[in-house]
């Protein structure tokens, strides 16, 4: 049965889960992942919907809420409690995504890519027989490790917060499952990336 989890891009909750986060605008996300992933000026306000659509899930079960101060451009949000557990982090990424609704219907109006093509600085590359479906499944292995990582980093969190007096025994381990899971979501842009290109390059 397909999950009823939200589905997240796990870049977002990665950024979510920075202290500086803790309140954010919609256009504070879209920088950071415009900067930590290479999104060019020209496609932010595409970046711009896909983010909103994504806060906005998390709204409904209850990670994210509105600040009280409503406002009509720049509305800030609070982060109440992030739970990977309530979420399906196989989200597709902004490129894909963009790819997938967005360019079908601007390619016809204009002459410029509508989306970022994940191909478009690098040389055409060979695609070898199999090789997206082991890339599938390498993708599927890590994004399954990412979650293990983060779910530990995450309860060593609530321990701490629930045993504040074990906190120089727990922290190492905590710090240690933290990095462990920032690696991982890099494993998982890298071949996201690649599998990008391999399935639409020329």
């Amino acid at each position: 049965m397909p999950s009823t989890h939200p589905l997240i891009d796990p870049r977002i909750f990665e950024l979510l889960r920075r202290q500086e986060n803790t309140t954010f605008t919609v256009k504070d996300l879209r920088n950071q992942y415009a900067e930590r992933h290479s999104i060019e000026a020209q496609y932010r306000a595409h970046l711009r919907r896909f983010i909103y659509e994504r806060i906005s899930r998390l709204i409904r079960v209850g990670m994210v809420q509105k600040d009280t101060e409503k406002r009509k451009r720049d509305q800030r949000y609070q982060v109440i409690h992030l739970d990977a557990q309530g979420l399906d982090l196989t989200g597709e990424p902004f490129e894909s995504w963009c790819q997938r609704l967005v360019i079908d219907k601007e390619k016809t109006k204009t002459k410029s890519p509508a989306c970022p093509s994940p191909h478009s600085e690098h040389a055409p590359i060979s695609r070898p027989s199999g090789a997206s479906a082991k890339l599938r499944k390498n993708l599927k292995e890590v994004k399954v490790e990412f979650l293990a990582a983060l779910g530990e980093a995450e309860k060593f969190k609530a321990l701490i917060h629930e045993y504040p007096e074990l906190k120089e025994v727990i922290q190492g381990d905590s710090k240690a499952a933290h990095d462990l899971s920032s690696r991982l979501l890099g494993h998982i842009n890298a071949i996201e990336k690649v599998l990008q290109r391999v399935e639409t390059g020329p």
